[in-house]
């Protein structure tokens, strides 16, 4: 095995492992506004209702900080 390793030019302390898909994806607006564009209807619909909930939900627990 390590003959193997040798000869693609990869360390022995190196393991050759796809990158992972983890974290947020960093899109530009651009790149943002041609997934929506393609989105369907029903999708669009649904990920504007999740934004006014989460709104709502910032706006009240920041309000009730402020009142605090």
């Amino acid at each position: 095995m390590s003959k193997k390793l040798k000869h693609n030019n990869i360390p022995n302390s190196l393991v050759a492992e796809p990158e992972t898909p983890y974290g947020f994806r960093t899109l530009s607006e651009d790149d943002k506004l041609k997934i929506d564009m393609h989105r369907s209807d029903a999708e669009k619909l649904s990920l504007f209702t999740k934004m006014l909930r989460r709104n709502g939900m910032l706006n009240k627990v920041t309000s009730d900080i402020s009142k605090k």
